[in-house]
């Protein structure tokens, strides 16, 4: 006869505490007191929402649901309603967010993931709150089995992170440790009604393949959340041996956007610590998309090292002048973007623009900059950076055509996290650097 799983609330309570307390220690816990809790209306949303709606009563916090309508189902809408009802029945703020973009024909899933995060984000952003996911164990234990499957380094093989920056938000996994099937007692013990999304028994999927495999062998999947805590481990003790060479040999160039490091230095670091250091370089100065496998990752090291020019994961680098210049690529231009008034958006994953007024942005060209005037303020701030990253920036424009002049600001740092103001001009546009002096802070 199998052991009645242990449901207890103190459990899932003490790992949300946990979690601000190690934040709240680090110093990078934000001021802000309003919580956004990703809700999907599955068992392991709903559990993290009744779990932080306690701690949030105790603790004077504002709490809020968000509910992302994917539009991929007919029932999709009637579903949100009905989680988001779900919510409000104990007194919690619930809000439905629409994807209106139309779906793509493949790779559904990867486009829908995008679209909820971009949605929620800037949501949470608006707030300036922190965003909680339900992320648990099995989801640890089949991100990792993907990865390894795909050839991925330590940094891949570590898994989820518990803490992350998701498009400038951060974003807390408290249940990581946590299995599914305590979450899904919480609910059922106290009650709580929560949904299956059909799609997580959809074969066409890769990580519902996993899955399958994983529930057939239980030990495994406890193997891989292991073989992920050494991956971690032995990540961060190399991250302690290089975070005095990116003190000394690397530097963000005047832009803020783009990476500058010592040819010399970093031929002569051992080839694990080599190649930790440009996935860490990627994703400072990359689009913030999946880590680049170990095997695409070693070929960038031997051009490198034969000083020849190479791109990946959304990064272009060269060597100049015994220095390895590492910038973000432009990507591929896209048709004109309209931005409601109050709102704003990530621009090419690496610009957040904020406006006050409803507007348009264009890809930058060297043509549309010299559209601007002469003694235009903006105009003048991209004339200072590099060419590739004048183009990250857009050209912009009022609905009626008329100009429209942006204002670049510089973020006020909290910890590992940046705080963006809303502006209090008509445009602000905030580049979203990665960089940090030290190496260690975003582990």
């Amino acid at each position: 006869m199998k052991a009645k799983t242990d449901a207890s609330p103190t459990l899932l309570i003490d790992a949300v505490n946990a979690s601000l307390s190690a934040l709240s220690k680090s110093g990078d816990l934000p001021d802000s007191g309003h919580w956004i809790v990703a809700l999907s209306g599955g068992a392991d949303s709903t559990a993290l929402l009744h779990i932080l709606h306690d701690v949030a009563r105790q603790t004077g916090r504002v709490l809020t649901a968000v509910i992302v309508n994917h539009n991929l189902r007919p029932e999709a809408q009637s579903e949100a309603q009905l989680v988001a009802r779900r919510a409000r029945s104990y007194g919690i703020t619930a809000e439905i967010l629409t994807i209106s973009a139309p779906p793509p024909k493949a790779a559904r899933q990867e486009w829908a993931r995008k679209h909820r995060y971009d949605l929620i984000c800037a949501y949470a952003r608006k707030k300036g709150g922190i965003l909680w996911l339900g992320h648990h164990r099995d989801d640890q234990a089949e991100t990792i089995a993907m990865r390894l499957s795909h050839g991925s380094g330590l940094q891949g093989l570590s898994g989820i992170r518990a803490v992350t920056s998701i498009n400038h938000v951060m974003s807390i996994r408290p249940f990581l440790s946590v299995p599914k099937e305590v979450l899904v007692a919480y609910c059922r013990d106290n009650a709580y009604d929560f949904i299956s999304d059909p799609s997580n028994h959809n074969q066409a999927f890769e990580r519902v393949r996993w899955r399958a495999i994983l529930e057939q062998d239980p030990i495994l999947g406890t193997q891989l959340c292991q073989l992920g805590n050494y991956a971690r481990t032995i990540s961060e003790s190399l991250w302690c041996r290089l975070d005095d060479f990116w003190r000394t040999a690397v530097r963000a160039d005047e832009s803020g956007l783009a990476l500058i490091c010592d040819f010399t230095s970093f031929a002569e670091l051992p080839k694990p610590l080599q190649l930790l250091l440009l996935q860490k370089i990627l994703s400072f100065t990359g689009d913030g998309g999946y880590p680049p496998s170990a095997m695409s990752v070693t070929r960038l090291l031997a051009a490198i090292l034969h000083q020849q020019n190479a791109t990946l994961g959304g990064c272009q680098l060269s060597y100049k002048g015994g220095q390895i210049h590492v910038f973000p690529e432009a990507g591929r231009p896209h048709q004109p973007m309209i931005v409601p008034a109050g709102t704003d958006m990530i621009y090419k994953g690496r610009l957040l623009v904020r406006t006050n007024v409803a507007l348009v942005l264009h890809p930058m060209t060297q043509r549309r900059l010299d559209a601007y005037d002469a003694d235009n303020s903006y105009r003048k701030q991209l004339l200072l950076k590099p060419h590739p990253i004048r183009l990250l920036f857009p050209f912009v424009h009022a609905l009626d055509d008329s100009p429209i002049t942006p204002h670049i600001k510089n973020m006020v740092q909290k910890g590992c996290f940046q705080r963006l103001d809303w502006p209090t001009e008509q445009v602000a546009i905030y580049p979203l650097s990665r960089i940090a002096t030290s190496l260690m802070s975003y582990n």
